[in-house]
């Protein structure tokens, strides 16, 4: 098998290729831990019902998404900011 050589410009394109491909792989792995409205309520001490209703009164102060597009969808919280 022929050896390749590669100038220092084609070696620096490749490394930096490959670092951003590398990158994008790592930020889609770093979806944060979703816990269901009942975990989310028992780490937090409260009800499911007191933690939906601070969800509506105040969105940003739990972060979390809806699992689905229905009206009735369930909500996903994440976890970390659930800790801290």
């Amino acid at each position: 098998m022929a050896e390749v050589t590669l100038s220092p410009r084609q070696m620096d394109e490749l490394a930096y290729k490959t670092a951003v491909v590398l990158a994008k792989l790592l930020k889609k792995s770093e979806k944060p831990e979703m816990v269901t409205t009942s975990e989310a309520a028992r780490l937090l001490g409260i009800t499911p019902d007191r933690l939906r209703h601070i969800a509506s009164t105040d969105p940003h102060r739990y972060p979390h998404t809806k699992r689905g597009d229905s009206k009735q969808a369930p909500l996903m919280w994440v976890r970390e900011a659930l800790l801290s």
